[in-house]
């Protein structure tokens, strides 16, 4: 877009020139590369929580904007001993948890959140190709009452045990596994 105005754009490092031939890495398919298939993680969510909201138009669009300072939202965190994402996962799984309550406490349901996973930082690759995987946590309130710093507690655990090749790995095999079966790929798009 800079360019289109005129502007000079250097060289950055990570920044990629728009003039140089893409090279065969950049293509790849990462999660098809790097798949094992020693573990073949199953999916078995169960059917968590949903908001219920006032249906709209089709074409409508609400945005809600907020701004934080993030060094306020690090020390935050840093005084939960979390990362920023869990310390936010936590408060956003927390505050849907006490909605439900509210709402209806006689019907629980998980209430679980779906947090993207970089898996970049996980392999060595150059792919430009979207390459993430999108973890799942929450909590089970059938599991009994939860303050926030257990909800806290739950996301960080959860995020010890499933950043890590061997879990990630198991979780792309599968899509990747599903991707090679022969009967869905004679399925039309």
């Amino acid at each position: 877009y800079l360019k289109q105005q005129d502007h000079e754009i250097p060289e950055y490092k990570g920044i990629l020139n728009c003039d140089d031939k893409p090279k065969a890495s950049e293509m790849e398919d990462g999660h098809n590369k790097f798949s094992k298939f020693t573990v073949n993680e199953k999916r078995a969510d169960k059917r968590a929580y949903y908001i219920k909201g006032t249906k709209e138009p089709f074409d409508t669009v609400h945005i809600t904007t907020g701004l934080v300072p993030s060094a306020i939202l690090a020390q935050k965190a840093k005084e939960k001993k979390l990362s920023v994402t869990e310390y936010l996962a936590g408060i956003y799984c927390y505050v849907l948890y006490k909605i439900q309550q509210d709402e209806n406490p006689r019907k629980k349901r998980p209430v679980m959140l779906s947090l993207p996973v970089n898996l970049r930082s996980f392999y060595d690759t150059d792919t430009m190709r979207n390459f993430a995987y999108f973890v799942i946590t929450g909590i089970d309130p059938n599991y009994g009452e939860f303050t926030q710093e257990e909800v806290f507690a739950e996301i960080h655990h959860f995020f010890q045990r499933a950043l890590n090749e061997k879990y990630l790995n198991a979780k792309i095999s599968k899509n990747v596994q599903s991707e090679r079966n022969l009967l869905i790929r004679l399925i039309p798009v």
